[in-house]
């Protein structure tokens, strides 16, 4: 199997239909005009330290938070777009037993309510949260928890 390595791409076919790619920054699908796609934020960015009240700001798709202390309510975040995915990194302190709890109704978890992550508690311990943006008022989050640090 061959591979091609590019830093941009054009194709144009018999019917004048375009497909721009270029890797770099934003990408364009330009079928006659039928869809735009933009290069989404794929880094993971560096951890802040949070506890109490929270607002994540979803422009980053990935997030890395540490736990200071408990987090008491977790509001609807900013910066959503629907279809939008990603992955918010939560690691316990050295301390570790840090919790999360109060989350908004926005965040949809499997089983409801009663669905939302019950966190990893041992100190340095790394739960991760992936996200899909369904609408501006629900994201559906699948928790995976236990990585070690």
């Amino acid at each position: 199997m061959s591979s091609i390595k590019t830093n941009a791409m054009r194709h144009l076919d018999a019917s004048s239909n375009a497909f721009d790619l270029d890797l770099n920054g934003n990408t364009t699908f330009n079928t006659s005009g039928l869809a735009t796609a933009t290069k989404a934020n794929l880094t993971v960015p560096t951890r802040s330290d949070i506890s109490g009240s929270v607002t994540w700001d979803l422009a980053n798709n990935n997030q890395n938070f540490r736990l200071t202390g408990n987090v008491t309510a977790v509001a609807a975040p900013s910066n959503v777009v629907a279809g939008q995915t990603g992955s918010i990194f939560i690691e316990q302190d050295t301390t570790g037993g840090r919790t999360i709890g109060g989350w908004n109704s926005a965040w949809k978890f499997i089983g409801g309510a009663a669905g939302a992550p019950v966190l990893s508690t041992t100190g340095g311990a790394v739960d991760r949260l992936d996200y899909v943006v369904r609408s501006a008022t629900e994201i559906h989050v699948v928790t995976t928890l236990g990585y070690a640090s």
